[in-house]
């Protein structure tokens, strides 16, 4: 069954925390399964694997559950699309990444899409993004992931809505929301250098418009 054919179907979200880890898997598969054919969405997929890798507080049970998961995936004979999303794919097994026919590699966005995504977050605070540079928003704020953009923005409203009342957001305040912050490309820099010779190797698959200088991948 091809991806498209799976937009309009149910969609099952894990996510593992350590209380009741291995009865919501279970729970979860089954309820996968029962809505078959869906989508199986698994949330920070490098949890369970670091679980399993803590004998100290946890014992065997993260052992079992990455056992399960990965025997399910190969002996499910239900449609059940399974989608994970992790923030650390060089940690991960290769046993695990191996049940899964294609990886992805999203990096922060470039300038072209650092201008639009702000464009959308001053649209939903209900600022017209016409009063705004965005150019020179985006060439301030590279190396920022989306998250990091969205908190700008909402940092800067809610600092002209504390000063000004009603008063529209001015260039000034979104600005100074964006300098301080560090961005996401320089806090994860060694990783993100790991994931993007990955990328090269041919052990993932670029996801992001791979242009401007934003992007790690073509970097050395």
């Amino acid at each position: 069954m091809g991806v498209a054919a799976l937009q309009d179907k149910p969609r099952v979200r894990l996510r593992f925390i350590c209380r009741g880890a291995e009865e919501r898997l279970q729970a979860a598969l089954k309820e996968a399964e029962s809505h078959a054919p869906c989508i199986l969405w698994v949330d920070e997929l490098e949890v369970m694997e670091a679980g399993s890798r803590d004998y100290r507080s946890t014992g065997s049970v993260w052992q079992r559950i990455l056992g399960h998961f990965l025997t399910w995936m190969v002996d499910k004979s239900r449609d059940v699309f399974v989608i994970a999303t992790t923030t650390d794919p060089g940690e991960l097994p290769s046993e695990l990444i191996s049940r899964f026919e294609a990886v992805f590699f999203i990096d922060v966005p470039t300038r072209a899409e650092r201008a639009e995504l702000l464009s959308l977050f001053l649209e939903e605070c209900r600022v017209l993004a016409a009063s705004l540079d965005l150019n020179r928003l985006s060439d301030i704020s590279e190396g920022f992931s989306v998250a990091q953009l969205k908190e700008a923005v909402l940092s800067a409203a809610y600092e002209a809505l504390h000063e000004g009342g009603d008063s529209p957001l001015e260039h000034i305040p979104v600005e100074s929301a964006i300098r301080p912050t560090v961005p996401l490309s320089q806090q994860l820099s060694p990783k993100l250098g790991k994931w993007c010779q990955m990328v090269r190797d041919g052990l993932m698959r670029q996801a992001s418009n791979p242009e401007g200088p934003a992007n790690t991948v073509g970097q050395p």
